[in-house]
């Protein structure tokens, strides 16, 4: 196997190898026990996951490239189904559970959901179609390391439903925790939207209340009335919610444990994910070390993203760069495509190009331009930038899949020669 096919470390990173294996592992347990979640309902219960965490340090041939490429309807069963192949294990107490509650309308264009759905009385309709579209996904742990209680581990799992697939090819930004940022004087840049959307877990609830709307533009008494019905229950679906976003979840936790663990100063925070979760993880990794600022301590807290894509823009990523006590590696392969998506600009010329175009290569690339920002609303003039030092490898299996996958392609290649 070609060296190129390992990661290749930074002189004087700072980059632990042994504890980017053990990240990279405990990021397959939260894909495994999305899929435990998704495959069996008897299990949709947080508090059937399990209170101990099993990982560990060491690579263990895992067996498997469905943890995050396809799902096994009705035969992942076992929240602990990764326990045994660890070859030395390391045991963790779960503090918290990182949940977001799904809403994909596509999920209606089903044909064995329309028939069902034509079937369905109609006062039984919203019922059919919460069923459909709406399932709270099990996404990721706060843990806490048993051998070192002053470790506290921050775990993504990366993208496996339609709805998440969505949300990552919805660049436009937004600005990162705004009410934060006010209250600390301090810009902390704007983010992709997907990424934004689910980690502060925005409602669907505004956009569903129009479209009810519009039912009722008919006039159709029927219609009229149905609509007017539905739109109730909607308005009671949202209101019975108690999904906490992920944002609220480090929030109350670890604004908690600043202020009542004398050993908070003196704890390391790893904070890590893969792919979508990579993004989360980014999020959270500058949510968590504001709430540090915030509380006056100073953690050692370090992100560690695999397969990361752009997050935000030049203010967000300079919240990362020294002398910030954020210390940040991102892990990648060359030949991933979900890496090096956004694009980081759509700007094609530079100025100095500019100086030597002729008129009429003025005039076209300013009807060019003006076309972009029409079709990107505005958006081609925004900027887009990784962060973190790269710790990169470069792995061809042929398909992009392949390439990015965490438990075989990414973990192989932190496997030391």
């Amino acid at each position: 196997m070609s060296s190129i096919q390992k990661i290749q470390i930074p002189e004087a990173s700072g980059f632990d190898r042994a504890k980017a294996m053990e990240l990279a592992n405990l990021i397959s347990v939260a894909y495994n026990e999305y899929e435990v979640w998704d495959s069996n309902e008897d299990l949709q219960d947080p508090q059937k996951l399990p209170t101990v965490i099993t990982g560990s340090s060491d690579f263990a041939d895992l067996q498997t490239n469905t943890l995050e490429c396809q799902k096994e309807a009705g035969k992942n069963t076992n929240f602990t189904k990764l326990d045994k192949l660890w070859k030395t294990s390391k045991k963790y107490d779960r503090l918290e559970s990182f949940f977001f509650p799904q809403w994909w309308w596509f999920e209606l264009l089903e044909p064995d959901h329309r028939q069902e759905l034509l079937r369905t009385d109609i006062r039984e309709f919203w019922e059919e179609i919460k069923d459909i579209v709406t399932t709270d996904q099990v996404f990721g742990f706060i843990a806490r390391s048993q051998d070192n209680p002053r470790q506290l581990f921050v775990v993504f799992r990366g993208t496996r439903e339609g709805a998440e697939w969505f949300n990552n090819f919805r660049p436009k930004p937004q600005p990162f925790l705004p009410e934060l940022s006010q209250e600390l004087g301090v810009d902390l840049g704007e983010v992709r939207n997907g990424f934004n959307l689910i980690y502060t877990a925005a409602r669907t609830q505004n956009i569903l209340e129009k479209f009810l709307d519009r039912l009722n533009f008919f006039s159709i008494p029927l219609l009229d009335s149905f609509a007017n019905q539905l739109q109730k229950k909607v308005t009671q679906f949202f209101a019975d919610q108690d999904t906490i976003p992920s944002q609220t979840v480090i929030e109350q936790f670890f604004t908690d444990y600043f202020q009542n663990n004398p050993e908070a100063a003196e704890t390391e925070i790893y904070i890590t994910g893969h792919s979508l979760g990579a993004g989360l993880a980014s999020l959270a990794a500058l949510h968590i070390q504001k709430l540090a600022e915030k509380h006056q301590v100073s953690p050692a807290i370090k992100l560690y993203t695999f397969a990361s894509p752009r997050v935000g823009n030049e203010t967000f990523a300079s919240h990362f760069d020294p002398p910030h006590s954020l210390k940040s590696y991102r892990i990648i392969n060359s030949e991933d495509l979900i890496q090096s998506v956004p694009l980081p600009t759509t700007e094609l010329i530079d100025d100095e190009t500019r100086k030597g175009m002729s008129a009429g290569g003025l005039e076209r690339l300013a009807r060019f331009k003006e076309f972009l920002e029409r079709l990107t609303k505005g958006q081609s003039q925004k900027h887009y930038q990784h962060i973190g030092v790269p710790v990169t490898f470069t792995q061809q299996t042929g398909t992009i899949a392949g390439n990015h996958n965490l438990t075989n392609t990414y973990r192989r290649a932190l496997v030391e020669d």
